[in-house]
């Protein structure tokens, strides 16, 4: 989004800030479907908070810098590149958990 061609500081807000804004719901849903299905209880606190809090901070993060974007303001493009530093952070570290995860369980 950041790459295209766009002249506009609203429309590049309107962008970062949909595409923080569909985040937030995506994390909502992993959340709400965590506590239907009972996982909250058997999942360590660790791991929600790398699976599911902190994604939901960076995207949160991301539609605020889409906020600050969109009112012309450059501090929104540092805004941007720690929620994206947060994302990509949380990103490495669960899919290591997943890697590690899967080579000691126990096979049946």
């Amino acid at each position: 989004i950041v790459l295209a061609p766009i002249r506009r500081a609203a429309a590049l807000g309107v962008l970062v800030g949909g595409a923080g804004g569909a985040g937030v719901v995506y994390a909502a849903c992993v959340w709400r479907s965590m506590l239907r299905h009972g996982l909250v209880a058997k999942i360590e606190m660790d791991d929600r908070i790398w699976y599911a809090a902190l994604p939901a901070l960076g995207y949160g993060l991301m539609a605020g810098a889409g906020m600050v974007l969109g009112w012309g303001q450059t501090a929104g493009g540092f805004l941007l590149a720690g929620s994206i530093g947060l994302l990509l952070l949380a990103a490495i570290r669960n899919a290591w958990d997943m890697t590690v995860w899967m080579v000691i369980r126990k096979q049946d």
